[in-house]
């Protein structure tokens, strides 16, 4: 990683290659042990508070975790100096917990004290209903300035928290998660604006990464990549953010599109994706194995190409006879460079799917028991279906040579009179625009039994 040092009066400020933004400091947490963590520069160090612990997977290598209230970062007093941002700035920082959040969580706080106006700057969650809302507060001559970002932090995934404070405009948070096809269109679209109230007012006081100046409130999750930014961030910069740990450059392709694990309704589609940091040229990977595209079997290579964006399910290419329904595929991206001894660089193994004509994800599902007497069945219409015919009864064999049922358009049916203890049978068929009609699976169930209550202290 190439980096460029412009030296300041009072400290360095780092230019990242990868999204091109002044840095103050960074974060990245990979000292794996000790007491301390010190930014990339070497300039400045945060101590281990309580039981936080930096032997733990980040999202970019090692990161920092923070274990409620007995754990966070402090920065000592003389370092935080080089933190009170005028002007314009940016800060941003992954985020990730198994745990919902509670009210203000505190992320990143500059503060003499624990609330009023003794703060600077605080990054940290909202309160009741809003507790997993980003929220930033700036104090300014004789008041505090609140903003709430009004999409949920995702509970169980990374989520990369972005502040963009531009003294003569706008105030701009963007809350991202692992997962978002993140480019410069959705940094927009995610972007929540509110007028800048003006220059934030200093108090004394350190920096804190994951609680508050007394050290409660704190993080119970992880933390990597706090990066701080003597200027405003643009839309394309942010989003190199996302696949970048902080300034790194990552040589991996990454954002598929469609993104991981999708579901696509369609029998062609277009692959996109962005380039890892080295890469000429891209070797593409698609077949309907894990194993094979992993291993790179004979079939799925598709070949090396120029562009980030290869066309599927068309005859001369990939899947020549279309996306098939009920089937999952799976496709990698090799970034190629042959000037770089690392090259290539194998990718991440993604997938999509084509859901099936028929129906599925019915409930309830087949083989089930203990179901109640008034269940309503329900399911996922196949792809492209308009009309539903519903067969139900008592034995397979009178399920499964059904036919005739009226059409209805609402995925869900509700059978009468059902029995306790005894097992049913129900079919859909999915009729769609084409005039075709897709025969589905015959399922099974059995209601809940009919026990004899023998304590008349108890009641069903």
């Amino acid at each position: 990683m190439c980096k460029k040092l412009i030296h300041m009066v009072s400290f360095v400020l780092l230019v990242s290659q990868a999204c091109s933004a002044i840095e103050v400091a960074r974060w990245d947490f990979e000292e794996t042990s000790g007491t301390t963590a010190t930014d990339n520069s070497g300039q400045y160090v945060a101590t281990l508070q309580g039981s936080a612990d930096l032997n733990v997977e980040g999202k970019f290598g090692s990161g920092i975790q923070i274990a409620g209230d007995s754990g966070g970062l402090v920065v000592d007093a003389a370092s935080s100096g080089a933190f009170r941002l005028t002007d314009d700035f940016s800060i941003a920082f992954w985020i990730r917990s198994d745990v919902a959040f509670g009210d203000y969580t505190r992320f990143v706080d500059l503060s003499a004290a624990d609330g009023g106006l003794a703060d600077s700057y605080r990054l940290f969650t909202a309160s009741g209903d809003n507790s997993d809302n980003f929220r930033i507060m700036t104090r300014q001559d004789g008041s505090n300035t609140n903003n709430i970002h009004t999409r949920d932090l995702a509970v169980g995934t990374w989520n990369l928290c972005v502040v963009r404070h531009d003294l003569d405009g706008d105030i701009t948070l963007n809350v991202l998660q692992d997962g978002d096809n993140v480019d410069t269109v959705f940094v927009a679209a995610n972007s929540e604006t509110w007028p800048t109230a003006g220059p934030i007012v200093y108090a004394e006081g350190t920096l804190k990464f994951g609680q508050m100046n007394s050290g409660g409130r704190a993080v119970t999750g992880q933390m990597d990549g706090i990066a701080f930014y003597d200027e405003v961030l643009t839309d394309d910069q942010v989003a190199d953010l996302f696949y970048s740990a902080g300034g790194a450059e990552y040589p991996l392709a990454s954002g598929p599109d469609p993104a991981d694990g999708a579901t696509l309704e369609a029998t062609w589609g277009n692959l996109a994706w962005r380039a890892g940091d080295y890469a000429v040229s891209h070797d593409l990977y698609v077949g309907t194995s894990f194993d094979d595209v992993n291993d790179g079997a004979e079939g799925t290579f598709v070949g090396n190409l120029a562009a980030t964006r290869q066309v599927i399910g068309f005859a001369g290419f990939p899947a020549p006879d279309g996306l098939q329904p009920g089937t999952t595929y799976y496709w990698r991206v090799d970034e190629v460079n042959d000037a770089n001894v690392a090259s290539p660089w194998k990718g991440d193994i993604w997938s999509f799917s084509i859901p099936p004509q028929t129906a599925y994800n019915n409930s309830p599902a087949d083989g089930a028991s203990n179901v109640l007497q008034d269940v309503t069945f329900s399911w996922t219409p196949g792809m492209g279906a308009s009309l539903h015919h519903v067969y139900f009864g008592e034995t397979f064999d009178d399920v499964n040579n059904a036919a005739g049922a009226i059409p209805q358009v609402d995925a869900i049916f509700t059978p009468t009179a059902l029995e306790t203890g005894k097992t049913y049978y129900w079919r859909v068929d999915e009729f769609d625009s084409t005039g075709t009609t897709h025969r589905g699976d015959v399922w099974s169930f059995t209601t809940v039994p009919d026990v004899a209550v023998t304590n008349p202290n108890l009641t069903l």
